[in-house]
């Protein structure tokens, strides 16, 4: 597979768990798409499996049918080919952030001098060089949160799959993480699909929209964010983020059960 070979593209995936009194469908023949460079934000309710399908992309869950494909390739496990960051930044107390940011190239074997210098070059561009020798409960949140990206995005996969990271954030530590994060990504233009509960925060970052319904999980809408980018955080006051928030808020109350946990 070319490394550029970057869109991700899932076809009719369904996914169900099967429990001693039942089967319980969780996803329901999901088709989404995103482009090489692109940033996709998918929300939907509690418990519709925006998770669940996220695991599925990654290959930490198998799926029932369906595909997965990068480019033209279709794909059975997703390790090799996407990096994955969960809600929980995933940093070991124990590390210091230098070596839990170049944990995952230790795992591949890269030698220990090289796998250092690599973090440390990419630490400085994530503005933590100062911070490599603190433990994760020296940090603030929001540095936390940049650790846990940089280790994400020193695998060097071209598709990032991000589940609601900066949901634990107080308000104004996820206002800056968001803009923060948005010149890290239009830097490496990374294609990301990234899962939020938080309507503002899809709108703000995303190119595109998918809304999900309850569960058995399916895409019921798709939208555009066509707000000219760079974005700064006061563009949720403009016309045509609120025209858009109004939308995706009627999407989700026509299927109802919406949670904006």
């Amino acid at each position: 597979m070319k490394k550029n070979e970057s869109k991700l593209i899932i076809r009719v995936l369904s996914k169900s768990f099967n429990t001693p009194d039942n089967n319980i469908q969780v996803l329901t023949n999901i088709n989404l798409h995103v482009e090489k460079g692109e940033l996709v934000a998918l929300i939907g309710p509690s418990g519709c499996g925006k998770t669940v399908f996220l695991d599925c992309i990654s290959g930490l869950l198998t799926h029932d049918t369906g595909e997965i494909l990068v480019g033209d390739n279709a794909i059975n496990k997703g390790k090799h080919f996407v990096s994955y960051l969960l809600q929980n930044d995933g940093l070991l107390p124990w590390r210091r952030i230098i070596d839990n940011v170049m944990l995952p190239l230790e795992i591949k074997g890269v030698d220990k001098k090289n796998a250092k210098k690599r973090a440390q070059k990419l630490l400085k561009q994530f503005g933590l060089s100062e911070f490599e020798k603190y433990y994760p409960s020296q940090l603030s949140g929001g540095m936390i949160q940049r650790a846990a990206l940089a280790r994400t995005y020193l695998v060097d996969n071209d598709i990032i799959l991000m589940d609601e990271p900066f949901s634990r954030l107080d308000a104004l530590t996820k206002l800056t993480t968001q803009q923060w994060f948005l010149y890290i990504w239009e830097k490496y233009k990374k294609t990301v699909l990234f899962v939020t509960h938080d309507i503002d925060e899809a709108i703000f970052l995303a190119d595109r929209i998918y809304v999900m319904s309850v569960r058995p999980g399916r895409i019921i809408a798709e939208y555009t964010v066509s707000i000219p980018r760079p974005r700064k955080n006061d563009v949720s006051t403009t016309s045509q983020f609120i025209s858009l928030k109004k939308k995706l808020l009627e999407a989700l109350k026509k299927n109802r059960g919406f949670n904006s946990d």
